[in-house]
């Protein structure tokens, strides 16, 4: 795309994030983020959710959870992966406690982010 002289898009960015998570591969994720901050592309909800999923399963869950407090606007999807990001990087009462807030929004919890506190608690007593 460099070559080419062309800019990537919100659709690139997320695309591109997607392949880092695959991959698990953080310092390439974390260079596409550095590119979008430093080109001032809106961290809009498909970018934010992205970079937070990536994030998490690389275990960098303050970082997910830095850029999750950054959006101003979040889906369903946004919250569920986070929720899942806290469970799944032992975090499980801070799960539990998103997904209290989540609830205080005007959305409504699904059965994916259901499973997901469910996850978080089955988790923590494997652990304890």
């Amino acid at each position: 795309m460099k070559l080419a002289n062309e800019n990537p898009n919100s659709v690139t960015l997320v695309s591109l994030v997607s392949a880092c998570t695959g991959l698990i591969n953080v310092r390439a994720g974390e260079s596409i983020h550095s590119y979008a901050v430093v080109n001032g592309l809106e961290l809009d909800v498909a970018i934010g959710t992205a970079l937070v999923e990536m994030y998490s399963k690389c275990g960098h869950v303050e970082k997910a959870f830095k850029v999750f407090n950054l959006m101003r606007e979040k889906n369903l999807q946004s919250w569920t992966i986070m929720i899942s990001g806290l469970a799944d990087n032992s975090r499980g009462n801070d799960a539990i406690s998103l997904f209290a807030k989540m609830i205080q929004t005007v959305l409504k919890s699904d059965s994916i982010s259901f499973s997901a506190i469910l996850s978080s608690k089955t988790y923590e007593r494997k652990r304890g």
